[in-house]
């Protein structure tokens, strides 16, 4: 048998036998059980997103009858416009401007506080 060359213990390093292949299936094993038990902690096919499904929601106040932006908007407006023309009006005319103006500023706060104060 001269010339068939036997393999060294050495020439085996690198590989690996059973045991270490069955102690790696078996974290795998773990891995997948432990990703199954994370799943089964999920909402049910019954979840559905909808608002209805919701306890506990806040109560939406009734906005209409309050200013609108673009009433606010056209007022400053005319408050501007008399501001910057150059013209000369009564007191009380632009004092009406802009008491209605922050009236309608005062109403949009009492009814929709700042969430953060």
């Amino acid at each position: 048998m001269a010339g068939i060359e036997i393999a060294k213990k050495s020439d085996l390093e690198g590989f690996v036998d059973g045991d270490y292949v069955d102690g790696k299936l078996a974290e795998v094993d773990t891995d997948i059980s432990a990703l199954t038990d994370l799943v089964g902690q999920k909402a049910d096919d019954s979840h559905t997103h909808s608002y209805n499904d919701l306890t506990n929601t806040p109560s939406i106040p009734d906005v209409s009858g309050l200013a609108t932006a673009t009433s606010v908007d056209d007022l400053a407006g005319k408050v501007a416009d008399k501001a910057n023309s150059g013209d000369v009006y009564p007191k009380s005319e632009v004092d009406d401007l802009i008491s209605g103006l922050q009236a309608q500023i005062d109403e949009l706060k009492t009814d929709n506080p700042d969430p953060e104060e």
